[in-house]
């Protein structure tokens, strides 16, 4: 079952009533006629509501936070009735639930899930490394510092379908923010949030068109297909942005310690250089760029430079993390 931080929908706007003038903002052309109305929440969570009266269109938009002391279930077919019902508690309108829920189209959501995982709190593993490492195109893949908790990577292509962004970061950390500390004085038990989310980290992906969450999703845009559907879409970005390299083939490098112990003059430079640039491949590529001639397949030598770096007892842990990660998005 995928689960979702935030979702965005269109549906009709007749399924929003009672709005109240006091807390929605009403937009007038010079006819004075309607064009729209807005509910634009930024805290303690985020909530949009547009309403077209026109075109009888309406545009939703809210995040799992909307859920509360069950925020740590996040949005999916099991709770998707109770984020509307909180919604409307909220006082701004009223929504036919049930009616939304079946006749609205998702246009974008954010794909969430928490995993049990060790290695972003531990400060003696080297993620980022662990991460940069098994990316399957160093050119395409960029990984960043996400909100100091964690770490995003984005793929790096100008077509708005194509666009992927894939976060891991330490969730009860990223609660215990500043920006977090109205949401978390809403709740009646913060603690006890805090507890079930203890030792998680959360791994999300944006999934931002129609045309990406049919993909991924393999249904329509309805909300009540996607809501539905079976496809494991973090597991599809995943294995799109990540590899894990087999070192079977040299099973002897494992006990390489002494600069006399490689098998060759090729193999000890390539670990000399990874040891300067401290086993951050990106780097060894900008060495090999800058020294060898222009018309050199790089490729061919970070390939090299990879295959020595995780066959090594110490960074073998880059397929280790990749591989934990992977094996928790199965489960």
């Amino acid at each position: 079952m995928n689960t979702y931080d935030r979702i965005k929908l269109i549906t009709q706007a007749k399924y929003i009533t009672d709005l109240n003038p006091k807390m929605v903002k009403t937009n007038i052309d010079s006819e004075m006629n309607i064009t729209s109305i807005t509910i634009n929440q930024k805290q303690p969570f985020n909530l949009y509501i547009n309403i077209t009266p026109s075109l009888n269109k309406a545009v939703i938009e809210f995040s799992s936070k909307i859920l509360l002391d069950d925020y740590y279930k996040m949005i999916s077919y099991l709770t998707i009735e109770k984020c509307f019902e909180n919604i409307c508690s909220l006082g701004y309108c009223k929504l036919s639930v049930s009616e939304i829920i079946n006749d609205s189209e998702a246009i974008s959501m954010d794909v969430t899930r928490d995993i049990e995982f060790d290695p972003i709190a531990d400060s003696n593993i080297d993620l980022k490394n662990g991460l940069i490492n098994n990316l399957r195109n160093f050119n395409m893949y960029h990984v960043q510092k996400y909100n100091g908790s964690g770490f995003t990577i984005t793929k790096d292509v100008k077509t708005e379908s194509r666009k992927v962004r894939l976060s891991l970061y330490d969730k009860p950390k990223e609660l215990r923010k500043a920006g977090n500390k109205d949401f978390m004085n809403m709740l009646e038990n913060p603690e006890l949030l805090l507890s079930k989310l203890k030792n998680k980290v959360r791994i999300e992906t944006n999934i931002k068109t129609k045309k990406q969450i049919r993909n991924y999703c393999c249904t329509t845009n309805s909300l009540y297909d996607v809501l539905l559907s079976d496809e494991n879409i973090l597991l599809k970005i995943y294995n799109d942005i990540f590899t894990i390299d087999s070192t079977d083939d040299n099973p002897d490098l494992t006990d390489k310690r002494t600069i006399f112990d490689y098998d060759s003059f090729t193999q000890m430079r390539d670990a000399l250089i990874l040891k300067d640039c401290n086993n951050d491949l990106r780097l060894v590529k900008a060495v090999y760029a800058k020294y060898l001639s222009p018309k050199t397949n790089l490729r061919k030598y970070v390939s090299d430079c990879k295959k020595l770096l995780n066959s090594s007892p110490h960074q073998n842990q880059n397929n280790l993390i990749i591989g934990q990660i992977r094996d928790k998005l199965i489960a």
